[in-house]
């Protein structure tokens, strides 16, 4: 049985966790960081080793729920690169 005394990650006895905040959120004060930054918009592959997600899919499905969200928006280039931009 694990001990919770010395977790430092607890807030009580009972285990209760501390709020994260929610993946949507880090990712668009991740790209906004960079964009800062003068690194660019980056991409999935960044935006995965960032938040620990071992593929990139993880990130496409958070960028397109930005997008849903109108905090980003998207467009397709030639030969189907897609890009994408932060909405002021």
């Amino acid at each position: 049985m694990r001990s919770y005394a010395f977790d430092p990650d607890l807030k009580d006895r009972y285990g209760s966790r501390p709020r994260r905040q929610p993946s949507k959120e880090r990712v668009l004060a991740f790209i906004k960081d960079e964009v800062a930054a003068g690194r660019g918009f980056p991409n999935a592959v960044r935006i995965a080793t960032h938040m620990g997600w071992k593929n990139e899919s993880s990130a496409y499905d958070c960028l397109y729920s930005l997008v849903a969200s109108r905090h980003l928006k998207t467009e397709v280039g030639q030969r189907g690169k897609r890009y994408w931009e932060l909405v002021a």
